[in-house]
């Protein structure tokens, strides 16, 4: 049903963005105190990876993320974001750096994608490149995708179903 998919994707954002607002208190001494260093911590649960990253480049590899929050760091990552229709939710949360969001695999979905889910990637600064063959970049099929980049000076690349596109058929035939 098309008002149960959009409400728990707008719940999904709503909730995305508050987790943001308690990551970046108005005071910066905060934020830093609480939030940088390197670390790593990971869960696997039914609903996909947890992961918690702290400084550092890392890589994030393609993964069933539920939730992945990143302190800082020039990151790669090649599925932020994704949710699909056996992991309905992925988040992504990066608080800063000059990351990259790279996947040139045809069959993947990335960058805030939503393919039979919602998929939400929130990036709240650097300068950062966003390249996706198929299905990214903010893209709904059958689902809810936000890529929402909130500064920086930013580069996109998508070939096809990116950058915002939707798709969704409803066929309704009257009388069956």
């Amino acid at each position: 049903d098309w008002n149960y998919i959009n409400r728990g994707s707008t719940l999904l954002a709503i909730a995305t963005q508050e987790a943001y607002k308690l990551l970046t208190p108005t005071d910066p001494a905060a934020t830093q105190e609480n939030l940088l260093g390197e670390y790593r911590f990971e869960v696997v649960t039914p609903l996909g990876t947890v992961l918690l990253s702290g400084d550092g480049s890392n890589f994030h590899p393609a993964d069933n993320y539920l939730l992945l929050l990143d302190t800082g760091g020039d990151d790669t990552y090649a599925a932020a974001g994704s949710a699909s229709s056996a992991y309905p939710i992925g988040i992504s949360i990066e608080l800063g750096g000059d990351d990259r969001y790279v996947n040139y695999d045809d069959n993947a979905h990335s960058c805030g994608s939503g393919l039979f889910g919602t998929g939400i990637l929130l990036d709240a600064g650097g300068n950062d490149t966003y390249n996706s063959t198929y299905a990214g970049q903010g893209s709904g099929i059958f689902g809810s995708g936000v890529l929402y980049d909130m500064a920086g000076d930013d580069s996109y690349w998508s070939y096809g179903h990116g950058q915002g596109s939707g798709w969704f058929v409803h066929n309704h035939q009257a009388g069956i």
